[in-house]
């Protein structure tokens, strides 16, 4: 429902929280995936934040970072095979996650939700946070 964003000219640390997701009091905090300079912030996410799941390819983007320590931190990144492993994993474990977590079955139909965490409570968005976003290197 809404989103906690840095400034620019903020520094921010590869690792570090740089934008909070905040939907109906819950949070989740998103870890920068490199350190910089935040040159420039979409403020129309301010006004928005459902942008950040419409349109992620184009108006829903988030920052422009100048980037500080670009060579040595693209070394601590999963590239090719080991990307492709990495990525398959944790769908599976993604999946097994919301299996778990998930006691209703959809076999009326059901209702579409507009994110897949909407419905849980602070402790699965705890746990999410946890359990995937921060064990990402």
């Amino acid at each position: 429902t809404r989103v906690r964003m840095k400034n620019p000219g903020e520094r921010i640390k590869k690792g570090e929280s740089f934008l909070s997701l905040v939907q109906q009091g819950k949070m989740l905090e998103i870890k920068s995936p490199v350190s910089g300079i935040i040159a420039e912030q979409n403020g129309g996410l301010l006004d928005d934040s459902s942008m950040i799941n419409t349109e992620p390819y184009s108006g829903g983007w988030v920052y422009v970072v100048e980037p500080q320590n670009w060579i040595s931190e693209l070394k601590t990144y999963f590239m090719g095979q080991p990307y492709t492993d990495w990525l398959k994993t944790e769908a599976v474990r993604l999946k097994d996650f919301f299996t778990k977590e998930t006691t209703l079955v959809m076999q009326d139909g059901g209702e579409i939700r507009g994110t897949i965490l909407e419905a849980f409570g602070p402790e699965v968005w705890e746990e999410f946070q946890e359990g995937f976003i921060d064990k990402v290197k």
